[in-house]
């Protein structure tokens, strides 16, 4: 077996037949399954995409299923809790099954549940599409890291990784846009509805993309998938309510954080002690992905600056709508058209950490520019200098990160890669959002 620490090669090299002669030609080089490459990573698009118009268009979510401002905080929760929650359990059956039928059935599951949603006001029954939701978009960004890694030859990976971080990049800053558009010109319904088409293209794509690699009846480890998921997910439901209620003054967040912590404690004695563990802790806490999931949590807390901070600058100091709040975001979204594949080539030719630390170099420089010339009278023109380094920092820093981990696995751990991906970016962005 090869050294796990050594870089993955930048092209591939099939070995020929045994009785075949040596030839002088190289190799043909694997085809690109382009299809599928371009379903699993709208796949990423839709499901961030899906949960910043809900929170954008929540107070008329909230108004039109009749809730409260406590009661409708709940909305954008339930769906979110329910990807942490079902996280564990996709790694386990795309490990199975390949991420291509799973993804195939989560998407036209996404489109019918999305399809449904605006029809039922009562918040109950809202509350509970919303969980379901949730746990089919579930599904979309775990797999996405492994079905590029194992599905497509290592020339591309670079290029795969850089659009993976233009879809998450791109789905936060035209939500506001979006989301203005619908409300102004159609309704709140839109934001659910949306999702059909998309989710349709996503499952058309996955249907012509060939043949799905035969099951591997893999050995479950059930207490893992439950111990796992139910852990991440009270301590996500902490941090995302948290400052409605008070923090540590309500004992429905000490609750949830207690039992989190215990549950996730029980889940590391099992693995520790588990032969064939479903998330493998050895994997995941050998060098240097400790330091890559500390990034990428540190990334999506000064994405914050932009996806958060900003629209809130502008609605409340200035009054801005949705959509005018969505022209300042487009200019962090528009640039990453160009920056993706030019962050692709950069990671073929030089050091990721190099890519990675130019892009937190300007997303540090853009940030600065902010905090020490901003002023009441600010309004979108004079964000543009900082959105653009933004835009460009973000693709460079999210692409580096990940495709330097990525250089440090062996292909069969990409599934937990991709999910201590996912449960690194969604931590992230609530701990940076409750702080």
């Amino acid at each position: 077996m090869s050294d796990p620490t050594a870089p993955m090669p930048a092209t591939s090299s099939p070995a020929s037949p045994p009785s075949a002669p040596a030839s002088p030609s190289s190799p043909v080089p694997p085809p690109i399954p382009w299809f599928a490459l371009v379903a699993v990573l709208l796949g990423a698009f839709i499901s961030t995409l899906n949960g910043r118009l809900s929170t954008f268009g929540l107070a008329d979510i909230r108004g039109a299923v009749h809730a409260g401002f406590d009661e409708g905080a709940w909305i954008t929760t339930s769906q979110t809790v329910a990807q942490m929650l079902v996280c564990p359990f996709a790694l386990w059956v795309g490990a199975n099954y390949g991420p291509k039928p799973v993804l195939r059935y989560a998407a036209l599951a996404f489109a019918l549940i999305n399809l449904i949603t605006p029809f039922y006001t009562d918040l109950h029954a809202f509350l509970a599409l919303r969980f379901l939701g949730g746990v089919a978009s579930g599904f979309f960004i775990p797999l996405t890291i492994g079905f590029i890694l194992t599905n497509t030859p290592p020339r591309v990976w670079a290029y795969g990784i850089a659009m993976y971080a233009l879809n998450l990049e791109l789905s936060l800053n035209i939500s506001a846009s979006i989301e203005g558009w619908f409300i102004d010109h159609l309704s709140w319904r839109w934001i659910f509805w949306q999702n059909v088409p998309l989710g349709l293209a996503m499952a058309l794509c996955l249907r012509f993309s060939g043949p799905a690699p035969p099951p591997k009846h893999m050995p479950s480890d059930l207490f893992g998938m439950v111990t796992a998921g139910i852990g991440f997910s009270l301590i996500y439901a902490a941090l995302d309510q948290g400052n409605r209620v008070d923090w540590l003054n309500s004992g429905l967040i000490c609750g949830l954080l207690v039992s989190g912590f215990i549950v996730l404690v029980a889940f590391v004695v099992h693995d520790a002690r588990t032969p064939n563990p479903l998330i493998n802790l050895k994997v995941a806490f050998a060098k240097p992905l400790p330091s890559m999931f500390v990034l990428i949590s540190f990334l999506r807390l000064t994405i914050l600056s932009t996806a958060f901070l900003v629209p809130q600058y502008l609605q409340v100091v200035r009054g801005f709508r949705s959509l005018e709040v969505g022209q300042t975001l487009l200019w962090l979204a528009v640039p990453q058209l160009i920056v993706c594949p030019l962050a692709g080539l950069l990671l073929r030719r030089f050091d990721p950490r190099m890519i990675a630390s130019v892009g937190f170099l300007l997303i540090s420089l853009s940030c600065y520019l902010i905090a020490h010339t901003l002023t009441p009278l600010w309004g979108s023109d004079q964000f543009l200098v900082s959105a653009v380094l933004q835009a460009v920092g973000q693709s460079f820093a999210l692409s580096g990160t990940i495709f330097y981990g990525i250089q440090h696995i062996r292909p069969q751990d990409a599934l937990t890669l991709g999910t201590m991906i996912q449960i690194a970016r969604l931590m992230g962005g609530e701990v940076g959002q409750a702080f």
